[in-house]
């Protein structure tokens, strides 16, 4: 049995699952509904995948929208709270204000990707009265914390961990530089670890 090659994102190491994991997060923002808005919170602890599954969810969805934005919290974690918070809101309107410079564009629905979020006071800065969200946006919060998500989202995604099957494939791969060696004839590494 022949295994499928791991898809890669912008970092050289494949991500086993992805395409699966991809398509979970596209049914729950809804992706076949254009006119329905959809705010969902992409969760998991760190290490687990959540931004190299949210890229390559960008990457598929943007051709969909006319404006599209993949904006990550850079600003230092030690920095006081308002000064940051002000700051985060500045670069977050100056970058919907780059993407937003038609009057088509500004009124058309949005794909939104806010990234390594870790102060819920900081994403409902940025979201204000919610009124500047134009039906059919589709917008993804990723946090390590489910609580930084809850009450501002309308469904929630845990990046779920690596099945068997992409576990030893992952394994195959760091070992032996080899996605499809788990299920070859020089020696079944499925079989082998289960009887361990």
């Amino acid at each position: 049995m022949k295994q499928q090659a791991a898809i890669t994102t912008n970092t050289t190491i494949p991500f086993f699952g992805i395409n699966k994991r991809v398509k979970q997060l596209q049914e729950k923002l809804m992706m076949g509904i254009p006119t329905h808005t959809r705010l969902v919170g992409v969760v998991g602890m760190k290490g687990s995948g959540k931004t190299n599954l949210v890229e390559m969810f960008f990457e598929e969805g943007k051709c969909y929208f006319l404006r599209h934005l993949f904006f990550k919290d850079k600003i230092g974690k030690d920095m006081e709270s308002d000064k940051k918070r002000d700051l985060l809101v500045q670069q977050f309107q100056k970058s919907l204000l780059k993407i937003s410079k038609t009057e088509e564009k500004m009124n058309s629905k949005l794909l939104l990707v806010l990234d390594d979020f870790s102060d819920k006071e900081d994403i409902i800065c940025l979201f204000g009265d919610r009124g500047w969200i134009t039906p059919g946006s589709k917008i993804v919060i990723v946090a390590s914390d489910k609580s930084l998500v809850e009450g501002l989202v309308d469904d929630t995604y845990v990046v779920p961990g690596l099945n068997e099957k992409e576990g030893l494939a992952c394994l195959s791969h760091h070992a032996f530089g080899d996605a499809t060696r788990c299920d070859s004839e020089e020696g079944n590494l499925r079989t082998l670890s289960r009887r361990f």
